[in-house]
């Protein structure tokens, strides 16, 4: 959880794709759906488990849309997979396109994953395919969405190699609506590192927990502030309190109930891969936050004595949690925010939110922050920065955000 923190699920499953999130047109469908062998599927594609698909607004002024599938091959014999096509479940028009280069991107790697180097799944195998379609508006989103599968493999019933067109992964999208919170931070440029919406660290943080596959950081952000003069710390980074964002105050994103509070772990040394941590220490000393709907805010990297509030209390938007630090699976301070459906914040689903209000500075990515965690001034300064308020959107991956007064 959190920067640099260890990704258990990828000892499992490797990711297939990153699907680009591109704006959605009625295309027509381009080739016949029909398998060479009559009902013959040989990869199979499931929901990894989500209650609910909700759309999310998202600072670029697009409705996104992000879920995983779980790809089997059922056969003895490889299969591979060609470009899969996110289609409308009852037309088939096309929506978006995931390519093969895309599937094994080279540059997944500076975001601590180990990328496939090809689309071919092993027998009896099974691969993540990431899925993330971006639409103009909410009511131009189809109330389901499918894959459009080109798999190269063997006919169980042939024993002969061929190609097979066909849908899978049919899934349904709520018209619920994200609950919409408040900033957790104040002041300063805030970069929304391994955001939303694309195969970041985050999303592609799936375990297995409790006997299913599991994806509560799907929506996380990893909040890490910038200094006026573009870089994340001064002197030596070995210092926690050279980095920009260290000790800042944390607060609550809305109402609620503390329903987890630990505050006894130390901060870890920067830029030092911590050590292998159980699962419940990777959070550090962090805050679990069960709102009046059901969902669950989380606040992870506190600092060692910073946590204000114990599980039974009652907190009101904008009260202070903590402090921002760098304790559990982290490699750098920062403040680790993300939403769950449900009261745990590692074996409940990922849930997306909206900010009621913050200014986009600007966009960055992650070449940038490599730059800046080499002590470069890899973001703008202060005086580059161009922000405009945004209302009720989630800041997308790799913005530069600013939250008001501190």
């Amino acid at each position: 959880m959190g920067l640099g923190s260890p990704r258990l699920g990828l000892a499992l499953f490797a990711a297939l794709a990153l699907a680009l999130p591109v704006t959605a047109a009625a295309n027509p469908v381009e080739e016949d759906e029909s398998a060479s062998g009559v009902g013959s599927t040989p990869v199979v594609a499931n929901l990894v488990p989500q209650k609910q698909i909700v759309p999310v607004r998202g600072s670029d002024g697009r409705w996104h849309v992000m879920y995983e599938l779980l790809l089997t091959n059922t056969v003895t014999k490889p299969a591979t997979l060609g470009v899969v096509a996110i289609v409308e479940s009852g037309s088939g028009i096309k929506l978006a396109t995931i390519g093969v280069k895309e599937m094994v991107a080279e540059d997944l790697k500076t975001l601590n994953r180990g990328p496939v180097r090809q689309s071919t799944i092993p027998a009896e195998a099974s691969r993540v395919l990431y899925v993330s379609v971006a639409f103009r508006s909410k009511q131009s989103i189809p109330t389901h969405l499918a894959a459009r599968l080109r798999v190269t493999a063997v006919n169980p019933f042939t024993a002969k190699t061929e190609k097979f067109v066909y849908r899978a992964g049919t899934v349904a999208i709520s018209h619920r609506k994200p609950p919409v919170l408040a900033p957790p931070l104040r002041g300063g440029s805030w970069l929304a590192s391994q955001g939303c919406c694309t195969a970041s660290g985050h999303v592609s943080a799936i375990y297995g927990l409790d006997g299913s596959l599991q994806s509560a950081e799907r929506y996380a952000i990893d909040w890490i502030e910038i200094g006026p003069d573009g870089r994340i710390f001064h002197g030596d980074p070995s210092l926690l309190g050279n980095w920009y964002g260290y000790g800042k105050p944390v607060y609550s994103a809305s109402a609620g109930v503390v329903t987890e509070a630990r505050n006894d772990l130390p901060d870890q040394t920067p830029q030092v891969k911590p050590a292998t941590l159980p699962l419940g220490d990777l959070p550090g000393n962090a805050v679990v936050v069960r709102m009046r709907n059901g969902l669950s805010a989380v606040y992870a990297h506190l600092i060692p004595g910073s946590v204000r509030v114990n599980v039974g209390d009652r907190v009101t938007v904008g009260e202070e949690l903590g402090k921002l630090g760098n304790s559990g699976g982290s490699l750098a301070p920062h403040l680790h925010f993300h939403v769950v459906d449900g009261p745990s914040a590692s074996t409940s689903d990922g849930y997306p939110y909206v900010l009621d209000s913050f200014q986009l500075a600007a966009e960055s990515n992650v070449s940038a922050l490599a730059a800046a965690l080499q002590g470069k001034p890899g973001f703008p300064t202060a005086a580059q920065l161009h922000p405009v308020t945004h209302r009720d959107e989630l800041p997308l991956g790799f913005t530069i955000d600013q939250f008001g007064a501190g």
